[in-house]
């Protein structure tokens, strides 16, 4: 989405009305559903207001069963009060490689941004709307078009009943390239809508050379039944979609399907099994998937402050091969594990998986393996630090392609900021981000090549103290 000098109230009239809430401050909240920060809006002033905050309400504080969609809650659960929060940024940027060509160009933008967090805390629910948007505006007239806006809208709501808690969420973004180190926060990063533990539920958009504007929007409501003090089941169905604004790229849409058994051995060690079916479908219509896979899961948490899940098991695929009508199937593995330590001031999360997925617009379906750590660390009353890295490799089915071909991406991202009020804070980030193939990584029209990528930026950001709400 190009902007021009006359149409400058665009990223403005964004700035006045965005939605979201950074992921350093639910990291140290212990919210559910914030991840990571966006792009400038994690401030340690904000932090140290959090720490005054009232208890965990009990429906946000309720743990999960290891055989959901949703991850480990971090920390001691949500908010207990509702609250309206509100905050803007803005930094000036050097970027290494916007064109994401193999090639080298040095160039400077412009970030500016602001979120908005919406929490409404009831006796039985909890209902969380944000919105996180910007705008990134080149200096130099032969980058113009890579001027471009992001948003990303987030609600979540969490419903509790005598024996059965509905989770509700639906996550809406357009950004203007891979969310995978957009904006400094690794994958989900601008997000700020709920973290997943299985990350084949939102659709895969692990190429990084490929700057395309693009839409996606992931719908997931899972059920959690308890049927006695030790025993639970989970249902969980899903709807994710991925369109790219230009042409060449595929467009893949996920439906999901789950259901799962949990018993609880002991106050901290629970076991279960789950069964999931993922549908994979691609626009133009040349392919589909149906992927059937069988987990046994193991979860262990302490007090709310250390969790872990992890999954593994057989994965059966069925699909039509490229230019034929026929039926094939494969047999491989599957797996997931999802790790949140939350010590002192010290927050970390870690996850791997090993699931088929969309292919990222290039492949009809791939084989994702990958690997994602965050951290967050005051080091002083004022100074905060941050960093987090991730590696993907997607493997093209075999029998979708017309030959063997792979792409692998690897980013690196850390921050630093300095309070200098209650309410703002000054900080500098640097992300690297890396992509190579194996063979030739193409759909027919759109090919990943080798990419390094070098940004750092300086900025501001102000927030403002939690407003109550009656």
């Amino acid at each position: 989405m190009r902007l021009t000098t006359t149409r400058l109230w665009a990223p403005i009239l964004t700035v006045a009305i965005c939605l979201s809430a950074s992921s350093a401050r639910a990291q140290q909240q212990g919210s559910q559903t914030n991840p990571v920060p966006p792009a400038g809006s994690a401030t340690p002033a904000q932090d140290q207001q959090n720490k005054t905050q009232e208890p965990a309400s009990p429906v946000a504080a309720s743990p999960n069963p290891i055989t959901g969609a949703l991850a480990p809650l971090f920390g001691e659960g949500g908010e207990s009060r509702s609250t309206l929060l509100f905050g803007v940024h803005a930094n000036e940027l050097a970027d290494s490689n916007p064109f994401g060509s193999a090639g080298s160009s040095w160039a400077a933008s412009t970030d500016i941004g602001a979120h908005l967090k919406l929490h409404v805390a009831r006796r039985s629910s909890d209902f969380l709307l944000t919105y996180t948007g910007g705008a990134y505006i080149y200096d130099q007239s032969q980058f113009s078009q890579f001027d471009s806006s992001y948003h990303a809208l987030a609600v979540a709501e969490v419903i509790n009943f005598r024996r059965v808690t509905l989770h509700l969420n639906d996550e809406f973004d357009y950004l203007p390239e891979s969310p995978l180190g957009f904006g400094g926060g690794g994958f989900g990063g601008l997000l700020g809508g709920f973290t997943l533990l299985n990350p084949n539920v939102v659709p895969d958009q692990s190429a990084l050379t490929l700057q395309s504007q693009r839409l996606s929007n992931t719908l997931v409501a899972e059920a959690d039944i308890t049927t006695s003090a030790r025993s639970s089941w989970t249902i969980t169905g899903s709807y994710g979609i991925l369109h790219y604004i230009q042409a060449g790229f595929l467009q893949p849409s996920n439906y999901s399907f789950g259901a799962g058994y949990n018993r609880t051995l002991s106050a901290r060690h629970t076991i279960g099994v789950n069964y999931r079916l993922n549908l994979l479908r691609f626009n133009p219509s040349l392919s589909s998937i149906n992927d059937h896979s069988f987990q046994v899961n193991y979860g262990y948490q302490t007090g709310g402050r250390f969790s872990i899940q992890a999954g593994a098991g057989p994965d059966f695929t069925s699909f039509q091969a490229l230019g034929s009508t026929a039926t094939t199937s494969r047999i491989s593995w599957g797996a997931n594990a999802g790790v949140s330590y939350l010590y002192s001031k010290t927050a970390l999360q870690f996850s791997a998986y090993r699931s088929v997925g969309g292919g990222a617009g290039i492949f009809l379906g791939a084989e994702s393996n990958g690997v994602q750590f965050s951290a967050t660390h005051p080091i002083s009353r004022f100074w905060t630090i941050f960093g987090s890295a991730g590696f993907q490799d997607n493997q093209a089915l075999s029998q979708t392609a017309a030959f063997s071909s792979s792409f692998q991406t690897l980013y690196f991202s850390a921050s630093a900021s300095r309070d200098i009020s209650r309410t703002s804070s000054l900080f500098t980030r640097y992300t690297f981000q890396h992509e190579f193939a194996s063979g030739t990584a193409c759909n027919g029209l759109a090919c990943v090549a080798p990419f390094t990528r070098h940004q750092i930026s300086v900025g501001f950001s102000w927030d403002m103290r939690p407003m109550p709400l009656r």
